[in-house]
């Protein structure tokens, strides 16, 4: 799947669309020229697919089986969403994320609850073995980081609720960033999200000051 990706990035420029009817899939560098413009800071490569599109990457022929369990997780029909276009309101959206050596992170933040009551999410890259540090946490309630990620390996899939606050450590800090390489940290997102047809719509939101403690 990550060939396949970074494959359909190399072949086309990065850009940004609204998640409006007729939205294509695309990608997206997240750089510190851009991050301000969303509502959680990170340094990242983004790639986001959308069913209506057709699956020629065959990826949601890999995760929907999967997806639909989540689904079933959150008190949702397994199927619901999968045919919904922007103008339902409410979206089925597929993520790869490539968070590049030398700084990809993500801020601490919490996920909207409204759509779903589980985060999904899948790893596609191991710490120790594609990268060295950093990686997913998340906070305790006094506050202490919990490292995820060294319990963590490509080809694992993660549940949590959208409410517990998380992020991404910067990943092997120091080093030159390449937006151009496939040697980076992977995570797959699989997101029930609200288009940008619906006015007001939820996002996820940073926390300012985490007050991490390192443990």
């Amino acid at each position: 799947m990550v060939e396949r990706v970074y494959e359909f990035g190399r072949s086309r420029p990065p850009s940004f669309h609204k998640m409006l009817d007729g939205c294509p899939d695309f990608h997206r560098i997240i750089d510190s020229q851009v991050t301000n413009a969303y509502s959680v800071t990170s340094v990242r490569h983004g790639y986001y697919f959308f069913r209506w599109n057709g699956d020629h990457l065959k990826l949601f022929a890999q995760v929907t089986e999967r997806w639909r369990i989540f689904k079933i997780c959150c008190g949702l029909d397994p199927t619901q969403y999968e045919t919904n276009l922007p103008s339902d309101g409410v979206i089925e959206r597929l993520m790869l994320y490539s968070y590049p050596k030398g700084g990809g992170r993500l801020k601490t933040h919490v996920d909207p609850i409204n759509n779903q009551k589980i985060v999904m999410g899948g790893m596609f890259s191991t710490r120790g073995v594609d990268f060295r540090t950093g990686g997913i946490y998340c906070l305790a309630g006094d506050s202490r980081t919990i490292d995820l990620e060294s319990s963590m390996e490509a080809g694992d899939f993660m549940l949590t609720y959208p409410t517990v606050l998380h992020g991404v450590d910067p990943i092997d800090q120091g080093q030159e960033i390449n937006w151009d390489t496939i040697d980076a940290r992977w995570f797959l997102g699989l997101s029930i999200v609200d288009s940008d047809h619906v006015q007001e719509r939820v996002t996820a939101q940073r926390v300012d000051d985490d007050g991490r403690a390192e443990v």
